[in-house]
């Protein structure tokens, strides 16, 4: 009796471990996706910053010490919405699309739509310089893809913390930029210069 007792209780904890394997190695390899709606939601105040530590914690090689974080929010003027309501979808559907593919060729982000509508990439850096190659990827965009943009852009901020630093400075960007109306692009002053 006592020794199938003890080969219950090894299958148990045997399957316990099973399944924390299969959970770490979903966690790794979907880690990018999983990432990205753990961002989403700590940005939308849906789970504690004490949760997105450790999960990053868990998740090894996401956030070395000395990462930045850079936010950009973006969108088709709102304007062209009402002037033009066929092709405002499109356009807002082809420059999501272009930025996603440009902006992830060069930096590692995660990227959603904000409950406004607009879009919203975290980008994950190590350099300063990181604001001023944006900056560029965006007056491209303004200049080839799509000119009615209103676009704003943090300014770096380190750690896990400066993920919600750099969004709320972005997202407070963002409403000044929609106010100006197409073609306003704001940041803060230190990165215009």
């Amino acid at each position: 009796e006592t020794m199938r007792g003890a080969y219950q209780s090894c299958i148990q904890k045997r399957a316990t471990v099973e399944k924390m394997e299969t959970w770490e190695k979903m966690v790794k390899n979907e880690s990018e996706g999983f990432l990205q709606v753990l961002i989403q939601k700590y940005l939308k105040n849906k789970i504690s910053y004490e949760k997105l530590e450790q999960v990053f914690q868990t998740v090894d090689d996401v956030i070395q010490p000395g990462d930045l974080f850079i936010t950009v929010c973006v969108d088709v003027d709102l304007e062209y919405k009402i002037t033009n309501p066929l092709d405002y979808e499109s356009s807002k559907f082809t420059l999501t699309q272009y930025l996603v593919s440009v902006i992830g060729k060069y930096f590692y982000h995660w990227n959603f739509e904000s409950e406004d509508g607009y879009h919203v990439f975290v980008i994950k850096t190590d350099k300063n310089t990181t604001v001023l190659e944006l900056k560029h990827i965006l007056e491209e965009v303004k200049k080839e893809k799509i000119s009615l943009i209103v676009a704003s852009m943090s300014k770096p901020y380190k750690g896990l913390k400066g993920i919600r630093r750099s969004y709320e400075e972005a997202r407070k960007l963002f409403e000044v930029a929609s106010a100006a109306g197409s073609n306003a692009f704001a940041m803060p002053e230190e990165i215009r210069e």
